[in-house]
């Protein structure tokens, strides 16, 4: 499954040489300080931290787990690469981003604990996309693909009235008013046939007139 790109705040070239030399912490890192670690833990220690603004602070211990000072085996901070020849000293960072995050990009793909936690990322976006489809789906149902014509029973395309027959309906329930049919009562059974309003509207108008 291929990664999302590696996105990440470089330092400008330009402003490299303005930044401080590395400096060390003035006590270990949380790996390697806090009480009761075992010596597997110091292996989580990357040696050397960055900070936003591009220095860099450097764990001093001198554990044997550890190979020797962070000074002494300078890496990429970001893709852990150690070819020296490769690599701004000042910054722990690789000068090729293009390679340094190929690098990133490689190492998650094998790392089974990040394909998990991207493969719940995708399946949670899948979910709420599918969840709402279904509210849209709900709140919108959409129209019928066929319908029966209010005016004259017959089968329509999904709406209430065939071409013209909302209109004729109109037309007729008006017919029956002026024949001698309660207004009151002719117009509570058009409004209970589910019309819409403007229809309703357009009757009131039409007896009105009568």
């Amino acid at each position: 499954m291929p990664m999302p790109p590696v996105e990440r705040v470089r330092i400008p070239v330009q402003l490299r040489a303005s930044l401080s030399q590395p400096t060390y912490l003035k006590k270990a890192c949380g790996y390697c300080s806090v009480p009761n670690r075992t010596g597997d833990a110091h292996k989580y220690c990357k040696r050397a931290i960055r900070s936003g603004d591009g220095h860099i602070m450097l764990c001093p211990c001198v554990d044997p787990a550890h190979d020797g000072p962070a000074a002494d085996s300078i890496f990429c901070t970001e893709c852990d690469n150690t070819n020296l020849d490769e690599l701004d000293e000042k910054l722990f960072l690789c000068w090729d981003k293009e390679d340094c995050e190929a690098r990133i990009s490689k190492r998650m793909e094998s790392n089974p604990t990040h394909q998990l936690i991207h493969q719940a990322y995708l399946d949670a976006d899948r979910t709420k996309a599918a969840t709402n489809q279904v509210r849209a789906r709900a709140k919108n149902p959409g129209r019928p693909s066929s319908g029966k014509c209010l005016c004259c029973g017959e089968t329509t395309g999904g709406g209430k009235f065939l071409p013209g027959h909302d209109a004729r309906l109109v037309s007729q329930t008006a017919a029956r008013v002026a024949a001698g049919a309660d207004p009151l009562v002719t117009l509570a059974e058009f409004r209970e046939l589910g019309v819409s309003d403007a229809l309703i509207g357009k009757l009131q108008r039409k007896l009105e007139k009568l």
